[in-house]
């Protein structure tokens, strides 16, 4: 059986677009911004359509890994990524596929959007672990992911 989840969070930053951007397309930074991430490899060079990397990150209690690829690349309006994770046979077989975009919009100058927005394929005869659907059915840990992410742009030199 299939699930689907939609978790959608967003903020203005004071900031230009192309400073929350490249806040957010440093998937090797992620440890210090999102709560959940521990590790992130990336590979040298810039990101780029079709470059993948590999997210460790604490779901249930375990370091799962999250393979992901960039989908889309259009600095500095949006940026779309999709990874899988296999939770393994402690979680029933539980897997799942991810998508999130994120999208910066130009309010005034030196004022931006962020939008972040997860959809999330599962697959699982079980039912789901509160802890899962704490981390893809509920916006509370996007939310403090954006809290950190506002507070880093914000505070970033202009690039």
């Amino acid at each position: 059986m299939s699930r689907i989840f939609q978790v959608q969070s967003r903020t203005t930053i004071a900031a230009p677009p192309e400073q929350v951007f490249d806040t957010v397309v440093r998937p090797a930074e992620w440890p210090g911004l999102h709560p959940i991430s521990h590790i992130v490899e990336v590979p040298d060079g810039e990101l780029k359509v079709g470059t993948s990397f590999i997210e460790t990150a604490e779901l249930g209690g375990q370091l799962t890994h999250i393979v992901w690829r960039v989908d889309s690349l259009r600095r500095p309006e949006n940026w779309m990524i999709s990874g899988r994770i296999a939770f393994g046979p402690q979680f029933g077989d539980l897997s799942a596929v991810l998508t999130v975009v994120f999208s910066v919009t130009e309010l005034d100058p030196g004022h931006s959007r962020l939008q972040r927005s997860m959809l999330t394929a599962v697959s699982s005869v079980a039912p789901l672990p509160d802890w899962f659907l704490g981390a893809f059915g509920a916006e509370a840990l996007h939310d403090r992911y954006l809290v950190e992410v506002k507070a880093r742009a914000e505070s970033a030199q202009p690039r």
